[in-house]
C-alpha cells in the first residue's frame, strides 16, 4: 500500500486516507519506523538527509538509549518534505503536532486512515501501520536475502548490546538494505538478484554518461530512455515523464528507476502526474 507522491500538500476529499497513505509510506521507506517516533521527531534530529531518532519504546530500557540514523530515501523525500513544520518557532520536525494533540491520536488518525483504504480493496483486507514494520522485515529477509541480524539491527531493535556501547557504528548496511526493499517492492517483477544494485547511488552525472531512465506503473515498466548528455537526475527525469504513453490515466504515480551504466550507479524516484 503505498502513497501519492507530490512536491506540495494537496487538497483531497479524503484527508485520513491521503494521511494514511502518506505515512504508512514514510514508515515502511525508513525501515518501518513507529509512529510515535515520527510524531515526536525534532528538527534537530534531521540534518544532511540523515534522520537520527531514538527509539522511545525501546530507549529507557537499552544502554545505548536505542539510538538509530536513518538516510533518507530519494524516493519518499517529496512525501517526507510535504509534512515538514512550517513553522519556523516549532521545535517539531513534522506539522502532525500541529493537526493532533497526542502521539494516540495521531496513531489512530493514520490507522483509520489506513482502514478506510483496506475497506475499499476488499471487506475482509485488514491492515494497520505496525503491519508495515512487519512487511518490511519479511521481504527484508525472505525477498533480499538479508540476515535476522541484518533485519533486526535495521528495525533497530535491542542486538549486540555491548557493541553498540563500545563502537562507532556504521549505519549504511541498514540503508543499502532498505533501498533493496523499496526497490524489490516498487520497481518490476522481476528476481532480486537479476537487478541492479539500488544502494549504489548517485547525485551528480557527467554528460559523457549514458544514462538508463525507466519508468514504472504498478510495477509494470511503461517507459525506457537511453541517452547521454545529461548532468544531473531531474533532467532524465523530465525527458523520461514527457515520453511516457499518452493512454496513461491520470493522476498517477509514477516509480523511476535511473542508471548510470557507465559507473553502474542506480538512484530511486516517484513522482505524481497530473
Amino acid at each position: 500500500m503505498t502513497a501519492p507522491m507530490t512536491q506540495v500538500p494537496t487538497a483531497t476529499s479524503h484527508p485520513l486516507q491521503e494521511l494514511g497513505q502518506d505515512v504508512a509510506l514514510i514508515s515502511f521507506c525508513m525501515c518501518g519506523i513507529n509512529s510515535i517516533d515520527l510524531f515526536f521527531a525534532k528538527k534537530s534530529q534531521y540534518h544532511n538527509g540523515i534522520f537520527h531518532y531514538n527509539r522511545r519504546k525501546t530507549s529507557k530500557s537499552r544502554s545505548d538509549n536505542a539510538y538509530f540514523e536513518i538516510m533518507v530515501p530519494q524516493f519518499i523525500k517529496p512525501t517526507f518534505e510535504k509534512y515538514l513544520s512550517k513553522d519556523m518557532a516549532s521545535p517539531w520536525l513534522f506539522e502532525f503536532q500541529d493537526r493532533l494533540s497526542t502521539s494516540d491520536s495521531f496513531n489512530a488518525n493514520v490507522n483509520a486512515g489506513i482502514s478506510q483504504i483496506c475497506k475499499n480493496v476488499s471487506s475482509d483486507f485488514h491492515a494497520s501501520l505496525y503491519s508495515f514494520r512487519h512487511s518490511w522485515a519479511t521481504i527484508a529477509q525472505s525477498g533480499c536475502g538479508a540476515s535476522l541480524g541484518d533485519v533486526d539491527f535495521a528495525l533497530n531493535h535491542s542486538t549486540y548490546k555491548m557493541a553498540r556501547v563500545y563502537t562507532k557504528i556504521d549505519y549504511s548496511p541498514a540503508w543499502e538494505l532498505n533501498e533493496k526493499v523499496i526497490d524489490y517492492i516498487f520497481f518490476s517483477n522481476e528476481d532480486i538478484d537479476n537487478r541492479e544494485d539500488s544502494c549504489k547511488s548517485f547525485e551528480r552525472m557527467s554528460k559523457y554518461n549514458l544514462i538508463r531512465g525507466e519508468a514504472f506503473i504498478s510495477g509494470e515498466c511503461v517507459s525506457v530512455i537511453e541517452d547521454s548528455g545529461f548532468t544531473n537526475v531531474e533532467q532524465v527525469i523530465m525527458k523520461l515523464l514527457v515520453s511516457l504513453p499518452n493512454d496513461i490515466s491520470r493522476p498517477s504515480k509514477v516509480q523511476i528507476k535511473i542508471t548510470n551504466l557507465d559507473k553502474k550507479q542506480t538512484q530511486l524516484y516517484q513522482r505524481l502526474i497530473q
